[in-house]
C-alpha cells in the first residue's frame, strides 16, 4: 500500500491560515471546544497542514463546504505536485483558468476522482452531499494505491433512510459503512440515518479524512505494522514463566498463547511461543515475557511489582515487552488483554470476539509502563458459561480455602470439609438447617472444623492470606434452641452469625494471623444486629445472669475483628430503579440495611446477582441497572470486594458479562462511555442489525421501569412481574419485530447464531403468553396455538445447542417445563 504524503495546502479560502504543530493542549479554534466529536479531527487535520481556520482563532465546524473546496483539500491529501502544465486547465465550462481551485479540479478530474455533475459542468460553488464526497472519497484512495474493493456487508441497510440515496453512490456508500469511516447523522426511531443528500460540513470533512488516512483500508489484517521500542514485532518471542504453582504456570501458558493468536490475527505475525525453561535466554534477545520468567532471576530485566492495589501491567523495557503483575497474584490475561486494546485496537469481547480497529501502524514506544488497578480489593465472577479471564477479572491476593455457605458442614461432628463437597452428604448439608450457633459445643465442633481445613491447606505456611467461610447455609432454616432465641431477642436476628466470627478469630487468631473470616448477609442475616449502644443494660445483664458461666459468652458489643468480611447479598434490589432512587420502596429499604451493616463491618463485599435465578429462557432487561449497581457500591468506602454470580439466561447474556467485567475495573465510568461499551459489543455481536437490538434494550428498560422487579421476578413462573401481562400484550409483536428486523441485516452465521440466542428467550415469553390464553379459554384453538408456539421453541433451543427442558411435551405449562 502506497504511503499517503503531507504538504501543506496553498489554496486560499479553504486554508487562509498556515497551521503550525498543534496539540490538543494548543488548539488555537474557539469553537472547537474539547470533548466534541469532532475536535480530535479538526486538530489532527489541521496540524498535518490539511485544514485551516477560517480565520486565527475560528475554524467553523458547522460550516458547509463546496465541491471546489474539497477537491482542493482531496489534492492536498494525496501529495502531488500541481504546479505542473499538465492541470493548468480546469477542463469544465464553469471552471475558469486562474482560479484557486482550477488546478485541484483539473487534478481530480485527470485522476479519475470526479467527473463533474454533468453537460460539462464540475459545479465549484454549490455545497457537496455526502454521497458525493463518500464516492470521491473511495476513489481518492483507490488513485493512491488503496484497496477500496466492496466485500458484500450488510452495514449499509441498518440505515433507515437509504433509499434516499442516489443509485450511483449506492456501492461507495455501502464500502463506507462496511469500513465504518460513516456512521450516520443521527437516529430516528432506533436507525441511523445517513442523510445522503445532507451538506458535508468542515467538522464532518476532518472526520472522513481522519479516518480514511488512519485505517488500514483493504488492508489483509487490520494493522498494517506493528514495532516494539522502534522494533519490528517479527523479530520477537513470547516467552511465558513457568513459575510457582501450576495454577500460575498454566494461566501465563494460557495468556502467552492468546497473545500470539491475536497478534496473528491484527498484523499477521505468528511469533513463536515458548516456556522460560526451554528457550535460552542471551544478551540482545527481543523477548515478549509473560509471567515471571527466569530471565529475571539470571539478570537481563528487572521488574517492579510493588503494587498497592490489585493490579495488571505491560512495559517495553529495552528489548523485552513484559506482562506481569503481583508476585502474590496468578495471571497475567488482564495486562495481555489491556496491550492488545489500548496498543493494537482490539477490544476483547468475550466468547472469543474481538472488534478490532483498523489503524495503518501500531507501537509501543521505550519505556512506556502502563499499569491498571482496580477499585476492589477482590472480585469474583461466577458465570453460567464459565469464567474468562481475558474480559478482565481480577483475583485478589487471597485464596478461598472453602465453599461458601459452609457453616451447615463446619458444624457437623466429624466433617473433614474441604474445597469440594466430596459425596451427597455435604451437598445436602449447604442446603439444610445451620448449626446452633450458641452452645459451646457446637461452637467448639465449628472452631475445630476451621482448624482442620487451615492445616489441611496451608500446612508450615501459618502466615499465609487465606479467606475461609463461616457462613450460612444457602436456607432460611436457622437454629430456634432457647439459647439462640434469648440471643435474637437481646441483639436481634443475625447477632449468632455475627458473634461466630469473634470465637473463630479467637481461637486461630496467634496461629494463623492473616487468615480472614468471611460471613454472609442474607436471608435471615439480612438485617444487622444491635450495636452495644443499642442493648439495652437491663436485657443484657439478664442474659448474663442465665449464660454468663458457659464457655463462650458474647461482649455487649458483637461487633466482629477487623479481619471479617461480610458479603452482603444485593439479588433483593430493585432491577428496574437506580439504587438511590427515593421513589423506589426496594431500594429505599435496601440502602437503609446497607447503611446498618457499614457501622459494624470495615470490609464488606458486593453479593450481587445478574439475571434470572432459574429460568435460562426468561427475558431480564437489566443492561443499564448494571453501571448503576456498580457505581453505587464502589462509592461506599465499607465495599472494597466484588462478587458477582452471573446467571445465563440467553438474553443478551454476553453482553453483560463484557460491561461487568468494564465496571469492576471502572466503576464510575460516564454514562457516554457505557453507551459505547453497549454500541461496540452489539456492533460485532449482532451486526449490521446491532441499532434494533439497542432499541429492543431501550424498550425494554423503558416498560419494565414501571415495575420494582428484582431477581427472583425472572423466574419461570414470574413471568409477568418484569413486564405485566398487559404490557406483553401490547408491545411483543412490536419487540419480536426488532429481533426479525436485526436477523434479515445479519452478515455472518455467527451473528445470525447470536440474534437467535437471543430471541428465543422473546419466543419463550411467546409461549407464556399462548399458554395463559388457552388457560383462560380452554379452547383447542388455544391449545394448538400454544402446542405449535411451544414446539417450534423447543426445537429451536435444541438446533442452537442451548439448555433444553428434558421432560417437555407440546402441551405441557411452561411453569412446569424442567430446564
Amino acid at each position: 500500500m502506497k504511503k499517503l504524503l503531507i504538504i501543506l495546502l496553498t489554496a486560499v479560502l479553504l486554508l487562509n491560515v498556515m497551521p503550525a504543530a498543534v496539540s490538543a493542549r494548543d488548539n488555537p479554534f474557539d469553537d472547537v471546544p474539547a470533548g466534541k466529536w469532532y475536535t480530535s479531527a479538526v486538530l489532527w487535520c489541521y496540524e498535518r497542514g490539511y485544514m485551516a481556520g477560517e480565520s486565527e482563532n475560528t475554524f467553523s465546524p458547522n460550516k458547509g463546504m463546496t465541491r471546489a473546496m474539497i477537491v482542493t483539500l482531496f489534492a492536498a491529501v494525496s501529495g502531488d505536485d500541481l504546479k505542473t502544465g499538465e492541470y493548468e486547465h480546469g477542463g469544465f465550462d464553469d471552471v475558469p483558468d486562474g482560479k484557486w481551485y482550477t488546478r485541484p479540479v483539473s487534478w481530480a478530474a485527470k485522476n479519475g476522482i470526479t467527473s463533474g455533475t454533468g453537460n460539462g459542468r464540475f459545479s465549484p460553488n454549490d455545497t457537496i452531499t455526502r454521497e458525493q464526497f463518500v464516492t470521491m472519497l473511495r476513489k481518492l484512495l483507490e488513485y493512491k494505491g488503496v484497496n477500496v474493493e466492496y466485500k458484500g456487508s450488510n452495514a449499509i441497510n441498518a440505515f433507515g433512510d437509504l433509499g434516499t440515496a442516489s443509485g450511483w453512490a449506492r456501492t461507495a456508500l455501502a464500502w463506507a459503512a462496511e469500513n465504518k469511516l460513516i456512521s450516520g447523522t443521527g437516529t430516528v426511531e432506533g436507525r441511523p440515518y445517513l442523510s445522503p443528500k445532507g451538506t458535508v460540513t468542515r467538522a464532518q470533512a476532518a472526520v472522513f479524512i481522519k479516518g480514511a488516512l488512519e485505517k488500514n483500508i483493504g488492508g489483509e489484517y487490520p494493522v498494517g505494522s506493528l514495532t516494539l521500542g522502534g522494533t519490528d514485532i517479527s523479530d520477537f518471542v513470547i516467552i511465558y514463566g513457568d513459575d510457582f504453582t501450576v495454577k500460575m504456570h498454566e494461566s501465563n501458558k494460557t495468556a502467552a498463547e492468546f497473545l500470539a493468536a491475536e497478534i496473528k490475527n491484527v498484523c499477521g505475525v505468528t511469533l513463536p511461543v515458548y516456556k522460560d525453561s526451554e528457550r535460552r535466554a542471551y544478551e540482545g534477545a527481543y523477548e515478549i515475557l509473560v509471567g515471571i520468567t527466569d530471565r529475571e532471576a539470571l539478570g537481563f530485566v528487572t521488574v517492579d511489582r510493588d503494587f498497592s492495589k490489585p493490579a495488571y501491567i505491560y512495559e517495553m523495557k529495552g528489548n523485552y515487552l513484559i506482562f506481569t503483575c503481583p508476585v502474590d497474584l496468578y495471571g497475567t490475561s488482564m495486562a495481555v488483554s489491556r496491550f492488545l486494546e489500548e496498543v493494537c485496537g482490539a477490544t476483547y469481547l468475550g466468547d472469543g470476539m474481538f472488534d478490532r480497529t483498523s489503524m495503518k501502524s501500531a507501537e509501543l514506544a521505550d519505556g512506556v509502563r502502563v499499569a491498571v488497578e482496580c477499585r476492589y480489593e477482590n472480585v469474583v465472577v461466577f458465570t453460567g458459561v464459565g469464567d474468562d479471564y481475558f474480559l478482565g477479572t481480577p483475583n485478589g491476593d487471597e485464596i478461598v480455602l472453602n465453599l461458601s455457605h459452609s457453616l451447615p458442614v463446619l458444624g457437623c461432628p466429624g466433617c473433614e470439609y474441604g474445597d469440594t463437597p466430596s459425596s451427597g452428604h455435604h451437598i445436602a448439608h449447604v442446603l439444610s438447617r445451620d448449626p446452633c450457633l450458641s452452645e459451646p459445643d457446637s461452637i467448639d465442633i465449628i472452631i475445630n472444623n476451621v482448624k482442620y481445613i487451615l492445616q489441611d491447606k496451608l500446612g508450615d505456611n501459618k502466615t499465609a492470606a487465606v479467606q475461609i467461610h463461616v457462613s450460612q447455609s444457602d436456607s432460611a432454616k436457622y437454629c430456634e434452641c432457647q439459647h439462640c432465641r434469648d440471643v435474637y431477642r437481646v441483639w436481634g436476628m443475625g447477632a449468632t452469625y455475627t458473634q461466630i466470627m469473634t470465637y473463630v478469630w479467637n481461637a486461630i487468631k496467634d496461629e494463623y494471623p492473616n487468615v480472614r473470616l468471611i460471613a454472609y448477609g442474607c436471608d435471615q442475616t439480612g438485617q444487622r444486629p444491635k450495636l452495644a449502644d443499642e442493648v439495652s443494660d437491663e436485657k443484657y445483664e439478664a442474659f448474663l445472669a442465665k449464660y454468663g458461666d458457659l464457655k463462650y459468652v458474647p461482649a455487649k458489643d458483637i461487633t466482629p475483628p477487623d479481619n471479617c468480611i461480610l458479603w452482603l447479598k444485593s439479588d433483593v434490589v430493585c432491577e428496574s430503579h437506580t439504587m438511590n432512587d427515593p421513589d423506589c420502596p426496594r431500594n429505599k429499604a435496601y440502602l437503609k440495611n446497607v447503611a446498618g451493616w457499614c457501622q459494624m463491618y470495615k470490609t464488606i463485599y458486593h453479593n450481587s446477582f445478574t439475571g434470572s435465578k432459574s429460568s435460562h429462557y426468561n427475558v431480564f432487561p437489566d443492561i443499564y441497572e448494571l453501571r448503576d449497581t456498580f457505581s453505587f457500591f464502589a462509592g461506599i468506602e465499607n465495599y472494597k470486594g466484588c462478587r458477582e454470580f452471573f446467571f445465563d439466561p440467553y438474553d443478551l447474556y454476553g453482553l453483560r458479562e463484557f460491561l461487568i467485567s468494564r465496571l469492576i475495573w471502572d466503576p464510575f465510568m460516564s454514562e457516554k462511555e457505557y453507551s459505547s461499551y453497549i454500541d461496540t459489543f452489539l456492533k460485532n455481536a449482532y451486526g449490521p442489525g446491532e441499532t434494533f437490538i439497542r432499541e429492543y434494550i431501550d424498550k425494554m428498560e423503558e416498560l419494565s421501569s414501571a415495575n420494582h422487579f428484582w431477581t427472583y421476578n425472572g423466574t419461570g413462573d414470574r413471568w409477568d412481574s418484569i413486564l405485566t401481562r398487559g404490557q406483553w400484550d401490547d408491545n411483543y409483536g412490536y419487540l419480536s419485530g426488532l429481533y426479525e428486523r436485526a436477523l434479515s441485516l445479519c452478515d455472518t452465521e455467527e451473528q445470525i447464531y447470536n440474534v437467535r440466542r437471543s430471541f428465543v428467550s422473546l419466543k419463550y415469553i411467546g409461549c407464556r403468553m399462548a399458554y395463559a390464553c388457552y388457560a383462560e379459554s380452554g379452547s383447542q384453538d388455544d391449545l394448538s396455538a400454544f402446542s405449535a408456539l411451544s414446539t417450534a421453541f423447543y426445537n429451536e433451543v435444541r438446533e442452537l445447542g442451548l439448555r433444553y427442558p428434558e421432560n417437555w411435551t407440546d402441551t405441557l405449562d411452561p411453569e412446569l417445563w424442567d430446564e
